[in-house]
């Protein structure tokens, strides 16, 4: 990757753009403004002069005055030896996102296969979604369940086949991705082979979780019900998966496994969470449908 960012053109390139943009002073502007930008510009200042109204002067001038440049007088051999802002922002910002290239690559790679499998998933939550509403329709209840956990079963099978695959080729399914006869980024493609492969370790198991709620979610979207399970969606994503995910994705703890250990936990909570929502809803509909029965 170092080699790649010193001597590819193209690097350069983007380099030399990098620096453009982190300049502080005024540079040559590679991407020229046309109508709609300057449109929008405007349109900001503008708006921006409206809400100065409301702002105190006192506050207007602590702001302006964070955005000035200090002025300082230098001779000509403290102007070289003064530190280059512009080239350490530029630098550090190239090799953040060289870290950031190699862990983003490793997340892809099973995200990338997991995708595949949703699809699965995915056709069977609709095929629940319209089965389901129209057994609602009808107002046959007992049959929408029947047909529901049914649809329900077969995608958990079909999630545990897919999961055992993952476990057993975990190793061997992100090779597909890479090209491991590169001999110059050798050691990175392996160094990614190998964090996509811990990961694919526990996308087999939220493979399970995953298919589970999406279909139930497709269940439920064909009994019309979508305010509730977009709650607990987000208590099962925000409230538990996200704090776990960064609890356990911290360096000291599991790092890049930790976070999907998150997703994990997340994914298993909405599935859990769902299914007692469909459940009790489902059960609710049938008890009513006997009362009216009985007082007919």
């Amino acid at each position: 990757m170092v080699l790649t960012l010193w001597f590819s053109k193209k690097a350069k390139s983007v380099a030399e753009t990098e620096l453009s943009l982190s300049r502080q002073g005024d540079t040559h502007d590679k991407f020229e403004p046309n109508r709609l930008s300057r449109a929008i510009v405007k349109g900001s200042s503008q708006l921006s002069s409206y809400f100065g109204v409301l702002v105190p002067k006192s506050l207007q001038g602590k702001i302006n005055n964070s955005f000035e440049k200090p002025e300082s007088i230098m001779t000509k051999d403290q102007s070289i030896d003064a530190p280059a802002f512009d080239m350490i922002r530029a630098s550090v910002n190239l090799m953040v996102a060289g870290v950031l290239i190699a862990i983003a690559t490793s997340f892809k790679l099973p995200l990338s296969t997991t995708y595949v499998t949703f699809m699965v998933a995915m056709g069977l939550s609709v095929a629940s979604m319209i089965r389901v509403g129209n057994q609602k329709g009808l107002q046959n209840y007992k049959e929408l369940r029947r047909i529901a956990f049914s649809i329900f079963l077969l995608g958990a099978l079909l999630a545990t086949l897919f999961a055992i695959f993952f476990f057993i080729f975990h190793k061997s399914l992100p090779n597909i991705y890479m090209d491991l006869n590169d001999t110059k980024n050798y050691i990175d493609n392996m160094e990614v082979v190998s964090i996509a492969a811990d990961l694919l370790l526990v996308a087999a198991f939220f493979q399970i979780s995953d298919s589970i709620q999406v279909v139930f979610l497709g269940a439920l979207r064909g009994l019309q019900d979508v305010k509730v399970p977009t709650i607990l969606t987000f208590i099962s994503y925000w409230c538990v998966g996200f704090p776990v995910s960064y609890f356990l994705g911290k360096e000291d703890m599991y790092g890049s496994f930790g976070i999907w250990l998150g997703l994990l936990a997340g994914l298993t909570t909405a599935s859990v969470l769902l299914y007692i929502r469909f459940n009790t809803l489902t059960l609710k509909l049938i008890e009513e449908k006997k009362e009216l029965v009985l007082e007919n």
